[in-house]
């Protein structure tokens, strides 16, 4: 269970890299994803798996 919400959490942040053809900057990225971020690391969960998710999703 929590492998598919952290992939589809990671494929939201992949997505939200982008605009149209303009990139958004990595922390403002970041920043909106802030709550879901606090949510897995309360859960557990290290940075390293959430890097290791946004990387598979294409980040």
């Amino acid at each position: 269970m929590v492998r598919a919400e952290l992939d589809g959490w990671a494929g939201d942040f992949a997505a939200n890299q982008s605009c149209g053809d303009v990139t958004v900057l990595f922390d403002r990225v970041v920043l909106r994803h802030l709550p879901r971020i606090e949510a897995f690391l309360a859960r557990g969960l290290i940075f390293t798996v959430l890097a290791h998710a946004i990387t598979r999703a294409g980040v």
